[in-house]
């Protein structure tokens, strides 16, 4: 490319193939900057960059505009036809001999960005006149094309508006949008491209089928985690891979890779392993391998500084600590020494039997954090909301029938601290509806003490009040919780009634 770009100069040629030139060259230094893992601005970019004149290429241009002009008429005239209607049309025609008139001068000219952007329209095209016309031979090609095209994103997008096509699609044809891939000549771009078209079509795919592309799978794993130059960006392509595919894939090849990276400590990686090991039963798992991996999970817990940042660690605790309880046993003495935090917070509730006192301090501990929330809300102008739902969890608590509560000794307390988040005009709706969800279930859980301790604490007169105002929870709190249609509900609280 730079001895192109230099006879050009030289020859003194037309700024505009000079330009054409820089833009392939361009392409070519970030495929080669993407697999050493760089970040920088390309040689040719800067020389872009100094020129005066347009990025155009006149013959191309035009055709262009030509094919992208027949495409949007034929949607308008799709769009505006009378129902019932049929239309007749051979534009499909006219814009597919102007895409070979546009590959040929690009061929001539030898641009090979101009040949990459014939792949791109091809999918545009084929794209919406699948859409308009719902035909099945046409989304295939579309489905082809986008794989072909080596955009992951196109991928994404084409894939989920018709994957519904591959369930009357045959196995021969889904594995072809696989096998295709082959033909796509840079090793990194056909790796990416195969893990991707796996993805979505990885519960489609015959037995035979899938096995053919799983054994491919590791081996691009195997390949990558051995490579000492590996390209950084296919290990999220990977794991992402085996995400979508977890209840079909080889559960003990998932483990090893998994084990591999956390032994490399492949950090940047750490949270998406954990999320995906999360989801993996391990039920069937060699012993040897889950006993590897609870191995290195204890590292993590008696190192703090190795567990900074990584968000999806609890959760794969949790599920492993539930999943392979004798083989994680000890972690309730080690969790409970080195990581009390977490202890106390989340493996206590989660894990352990806890006594009737213990269990109901944890609710009255969540309910005063909701509590001092709501006093804080709009002081100042200031509106916060919370990753963390503690009415669900409360809820989550009662519902649960392992655990015992002291509902005579909550129950007052409970109430006062919703009924003040209810009274407070500074309050969110979205807090309101997660709080009328938890009074809601209270009431059914609480019905032999309830109308008793409610009697003496419910200003009718006030929670009438705040429930007009609140006049648009009907719609969006009962349609979650009791599926009740739209309108004027009802909602008993010992004597006195809520309407909406």
């Amino acid at each position: 490319m730079s001895q192109s770009y230099d006879e050009a100069e030289s020859c003194n040629s037309p700024e505009w193939i000079k330009n054409d030139i820089l833009v392939d060259k361009r392409y070519m230094e970030t495929i080669y900057m993407n697999m050493k893992n760089q970040i920088e601005i390309p040689e040719a970019q800067s020389k872009l960059k100094g020129s005066t004149s347009f990025l155009t290429f006149p013959v191309i241009d035009r055709i262009s505009r030509d094919i992208y002009s027949d495409l949007l008429d034929e949607i308008y005239e799709l769009t505006v036809q009378d129902p019932g209607s049929m239309r007749m049309s051979n534009i499909l025609k006219n814009i597919i001999e102007n895409i070979e008139k546009y590959t040929f001068i690009a061929v001539y000219y030898g641009s090979l960005i101009h040949l990459l952007l014939v792949r791109k329209i091809l999918v545009e095209v084929f794209f919406h006149f699948a859409q308009h016309y719902s035909d099945s031979w046409l989304k295939y090609l579309c489905l082809q094309m986008s794989t072909l095209n080596g955009d992951t994103k196109i991928i994404k997008k084409v894939f989920e508006h018709f994957i519904s096509y591959l369930n009357v699609c045959s196995f021969e044809k889904i594995f072809r949008l696989y096998s295709i891939t082959n033909v796509l000549p840079i090793k990194m771009e056909r790796n990416r491209v195969k893990l991707t078209t796996l993805q979505y079509i990885g519960y489609y795919l015959s037995d035979e089928d899938y096995q053919k592309c799983e054994n491919e799978i590791f081996k691009i794993a195997d390949s990558w985690i051995k490579d000492d130059k590996r390209i950084i960006s296919l290990g999220y392509h990977l794991i992402e891979c085996m995400q979508k595919n977890v209840e079909r894939m080889n559960v003990d090849k998932i483990l090893r890779f998994s084990i591999d990276i956390l032994q490399k400590d492949f950090r940047k990686f750490y949270d998406d392993i954990f999320k995906l090991l999360t989801h993996i039963d391990f039920k069937n798992v060699e012993d040897d391998l889950i006993k590897q991996l609870i191995i290195i999970i204890d590292k993590f817990i008696t190192n703090k500084e190795s567990r900074n940042n990584l968000y999806e660690l609890h959760d794969l605790i949790i599920a492993l600590r539930k999943k392979c309880k004798k083989l994680t046993k000890h972690w309730d003495h080690l969790i409970k020494k080195e990581w009390n935090n977490f202890y106390e917070n989340v493996y206590n509730l989660e894990i352990l039997d806890l006594s009737i006192n213990t269990t109901t301090d944890y609710i009255l501990k969540f309910t005063n954090i909701i509590n001092d929330r709501n006093k804080t809300q709009g002081v100042n102008g200031k509106y916060s909301e919370y990753g963390a739902d503690l009415y669900s969890t409360i809820i989550n608590i009662l519902n649960d029938k392992s655990t015992k509560v002291n509902l005579l000794k909550i129950l007052p307390s409970i109430l006062s601290i919703l009924l003040s988040v209810l009274y407070n005009e500074k309050q969110i709706t979205s807090e309101k509806s997660a709080c009328f969800r938890l009074l809601m279930s209270l009431e059914s859980i609480c019905y032999s003490i309830w109308g008793k301790v409610v009697n003496k604490m419910l200003d009718p007169c006030k929670v009438s009040i705040t429930c007009r105002r609140y006049s648009i929870f009907p719609s969006y709190i009962f349609s979650q919780t009791l599926s009740s249609p739209v309108g004027v509900i009802k909602w008993r609280i010992g004597q006195y009634k809520i309407c909406f």
